[in-house]
């Protein structure tokens, strides 16, 4: 994972934050008409790669399947603003199974019992996105807006 020179953080203060993080991530990817496709998706950060899922039929799938280049952004929608952002490539796993239960227990907890029933009731339909981090850079106006 290569960390932008412009980076406010380091390497263990990015991914402290990527492991804290419970704002979904902006993620984009290039559909076939050849404009972004951005949506809003949870995520699960561990050891360099980020997680998310979707369902097999989304747009979402079937433009990665397309194309694995992909970029994201996580990070909070109120001041004082920070975050991170990068590029990456996508990988799509048919098994959903492990990251499905942790991203409804870190985004959920146990709110939302018919959303959460309703999502592992399509597990096996369900496919795990793999984002191996190829950049990421991150901003912190903390001290701006004191």
């Amino acid at each position: 994972m290569k960390i932008s020179t412009q980076s406010s953080w380091n390497a263990s203060e990015i991914e402290k934050y990527l492991l804290a993080s419970k704002d979904p991530m902006r993620f984009s990817v290039m559909s076939k008409d050849g404009f972004p496709l951005i949506c809003s998706i949870w995520h699960w950060y561990e050891a360099g790669y980020l997680y998310a899922v979707s369902h097999k039929d989304s747009l979402l799938i079937k433009t990665l399947a397309e194309n694995k280049k992909c970029a994201f952004d996580i990070s909070v929608n109120s001041p004082p603003y920070l975050g991170v952002r990068g590029k990456g490539i996508a990988a799509i796993e048919e098994d959903a199974g492990i990251y499905l239960p942790k991203l409804i227990d870190k985004f959920l907890g146990t709110k939302y019992q018919s959303l959460q029933h309703f999502l592992t009731g399509r597990l096996g339909d369900e496919r795990l996105i793999k984002i191996e981090i190829q950049s990421i850079s991150s901003w912190d106006f903390s001290d701006r807006m004191q």
